[in-house]
């Protein structure tokens, strides 16, 4: 239904004129067949915004997309899947780049799970976003390490009233009408003359969605038809801002958000017995406090400075069956992830003519993973391991010059350096070659740096066309997961 509904308004838009058009009697040189016409109609919706870069909270709403993977679908060059398998991630792609070179920040902010980064785009919610902004292939070098393909960003919202409210609800139905979840959200907040403040709660719920009636059931112990099954989830999301606003240039904001997930994992539908995996999520939880601020040093410096914590626990449980209620097999576990994250950033920016600017910007990020996996025995016995710690630093300075060439053309370059600190790499197990007793040992640990340069230029050409061209080398380091997981005893 929604791809209907996208073609209708395409059809709109541009079918306007023709529209216009049957107003008056068909032209003696008109080689249409005019009895042959169809004309659609749709009205035209205004102020939506959706480009190439940035989708606007109208056009989220508009849409109903309540979840960031279905949100981003609605942006050329974007697109959304599912990793597969028994994870049951919802991912994003921008121009075929995933979630390992296309950052996930919020309010500049990034989100990073310092263990394998399998963020699940399908766990952010949207309804107090004001704007996403994609940046396809070139992103900006004073925006952080990482950004091979592109980036994303949330931009959240904020007041803009004295009173600001704004309360919606969904209820969602299967193709019997059957309930199959809801979504509701409310934000409340006050913008003064020099301060604001803003509180907002989103939550979402999904009961099941459906197979196709035509769905036929290849082993029915594993999916039988109608409700696909395990495929309940549960988001909500709370975000807490205050700023101050000394004068027309200055901002300052600390902002709070908690989010708490749980999700099932449905399960393949042919898969044999010795491949089933009963997995499930009870708690995927991001907590983050961060402070931004917006300073004017004269006519013509501006200082951007950054400063966060982030906490991000999540808990995947195995079990025997289906049933989900006991674990005793070899394949059971509970696997707790406990990560930390601090750090900042400062950005000066320069204006030294009024076609010449300067950015200098510095990132610094501290990373912490815990781990500690429980087995069980034949009798149902927990085994849990001694907790395990990684920890690294990274750090990355970058230049970045803006020249305006004419009144319609400019042309961007930059560069930087990053490098990353390893400080603890354990891992509980028989060291790599060995058949000695598990023991709490250290992987070996090596730093590493890489530079990042690239340039642009963008030309506007008209009021209705813009261009651009642009050329980067960018690297990333890779995950904790990438340089030392064994895959279960099956690489080195």
């Amino acid at each position: 239904m929604r791809t209907v509904i996208a073609l209708l308004l395409a059809a709109g838009s541009f079918a306007a004129p023709a529209v216009q058009a049957q107003d008056a009697a068909p032209q003696a040189d008109d080689d249409r067949f005019a009895l042959g016409q169809i004309v659609v109609t749709a009205p035209r919706s205004e102020g939506i915004g959706i480009d190439g870069e940035t989708l606007s909270a109208d056009a989220i709403y508009k849409f109903n997309r309540t979840a960031l993977d279905d949100a981003v679908n609605l942006m050329p060059g974007v697109v959304a899947g599912n990793s597969g398998g028994t994870r049951n991630e919802r991912l994003v792609f921008v121009r075929g780049f995933d979630r390992f070179q296309v950052p996930l920040s919020i309010d500049g902010i990034r989100v990073y799970l310092p263990a394998d980064n399998r963020l699940d785009y399908g766990r952010f919610l949207t309804t107090d976003i004001a704007e996403v902004q994609v940046a396809k292939g070139y992103a900006s070098v004073l925006d952080g390490p990482g950004a091979m393909g592109g980036a994303i960003n949330l931009v959240t919202r904020r007041p803009t009233k004295a009173l600001d409210i704004d309360v919606r609800g969904t209820v969602n139905f299967d193709r019997d009408a059957g309930y199959a979840g809801y979504s509701t959200s409310a934000l409340i907040g006050t913008r003064q003359d020099r301060w604001y403040a803003q509180a907002s709660y989103a939550r979402s719920f999904t009961d099941h969605w459906d197979l196709p009636d035509s769905f036929t059931a290849i082993v029915p112990a594993l999916e039988d038809g109608g409700e696909r099954d395990f495929s309940r989830t549960r988001d909500w999301r709370v975000n807490l801002k205050l700023g101050y606003t000394p004068n027309d240039t200055d901002e300052y904001a600390i902002s709070y958000t908690k989010q708490a997930g749980a999700k099932n994992a449905p399960l393949h539908v042919s898969d044999t017995v010795s491949a089933r995996r009963f997995w499930n999520w009870p708690k995927w939880d991001i907590d983050s406090v961060y402070f931004l601020s917006t300073t004017a040093l004269g006519d013509r410096a501006t200082l951007k400075t950054r400063a966060y914590y982030n906490q991000f626990d999540s808990m995947l449980r195995s079990f025997n069956d289906r049933t989900q209620t006991t674990q005793s097999r070899p394949f059971a576990f509970d696997s707790p992830y406990f990560d930390k994250a601090w750090g900042g950033s400062a950005q000066l920016d320069f204006r030294m003519s009024d076609a010449d600017t300067l950015r200098l910007a510095f990132h610094y990020r501290h990373d912490k993973h815990v781990e500690a996996q429980t087995s069980f025995s034949a009798a149902g016995v927990p085994s849990t391991e001694p907790p395990q710690t990684q920890t690294e630093n990274t750090f990355s300075i970058a230049l970045e010059n803006e020249l305006a060439l004419s009144p319609t053309l400019r042309f961007t370059r930059g560069g930087s350096f990053d490098w990353r600190d390893l400080k603890r790499a354990e891992e509980f197990g028989s060291p790599l070659g060995t058949t000695a007793p598990a023991i709490l040992y250290q992987y070996s640990r090596r730093d590493a740096d890489t530079w990042n340069v690239q340039g642009r230029f963008d030309w506007t050409a008209s009021d209705a066309l813009t261009l651009h061209a642009s050329l980067s080398s960018r690297a990333r380091f890779p995950t904790i997961f990438e340089r030392f997981s064994q895959r279960f005893n099956t690489a080195i």
